[in-house]
C-alpha cells in the first residue's frame, strides 16, 4: 500500500481565485459587447 498524501494541483489550490477571475473577465466582456452593440444599434 502506498503511504504518499495526495497532493492538490495549482488549478485546485487556487480555484476560487481561477472562478473570481473568470467571473470579472466575464462581467468586463460583457459590458464591453453591450456597449458595442448599442453603438451599433444607435448607428440606424
Amino acid at each position: 500500500m502506498d503511504d504518499t498524501t495526495p497532493t492538490i494541483g495549482f488549478f485546485e489550490k487556487y480555484l476560487t481565485a481561477w472562478v473570481l477571475l473568470c467571473i470579472g473577465v466575464g462581467i468586463a466582456l460583457g459590458e464591453l459587447v453591450s456597449s458595442g452593440m448599442q453603438r451599433i444599434a444607435d448607428r440606424k
